[in-house]
């Protein structure tokens, strides 16, 4: 699962992406969380190795687990739109823009990422995102940084 976040973390962080989070806050905090996701991205997948998962149960564990998060989004929707008087008054405009979601950038920006995953002898490492975190680690805690202020 951490490859997964590292890979959805890689995606928030692009500029596709950062454009449609409109709330600057939020936006820092979503930034922080994907950069921390992206630096540990090996940890579980060496422990499953060092435990002795093959190829075969890790790229099926994958496929089932993601499998079962996307089955799972309609559901979740659901009682969350059942849970928020304001959603309930337009329950359709929400399901419609989830799925709209489902084709827009957050989401082809994962294919790539997992499709990395599945390939037999894959290894997290192997995804080098130096680069990118670098600049989040300058734009969100360097001299200047937008989070330094919030950071002891």
């Amino acid at each position: 699962f951490e490859f997964g976040a590292s890979v959805l973390g890689d995606t928030v962080l692009s500029d596709e992406v950062q454009a449609m989070i409109t709330d600057e806050e939020i936006r820092y905090l979503l930034s922080w969380h994907a950069m921390e996701e992206m630096e540990h991205k090996a940890v579980s997948f060496d422990v499953l190795q060092a435990a002795g998962c093959g190829e075969f149960m890790r790229i099926t564990g994958f496929l089932v687990a993601y499998g079962a998060l996307y089955g799972l989004g309609f559901p979740v929707l659901c009682a969350m739109v059942i849970s928020d008087p304001v959603a309930r008054r337009q329950p359709v405009r929400l399901i419609r823009e989830f799925y709209g979601m489902l084709s827009g950038p957050l989401y082809k920006g994962l294919i790539p990422g997992f499709l990395k995953y599945l390939r037999p002898g894959f290894h997290p490492d192997d995804d080098d995102q130096t680069a990118v975190l670098e600049h989040w680690r300058t734009e969100l805690f360097g001299a200047n940084g937008r989070l330094v202020d919030y950071v002891q």
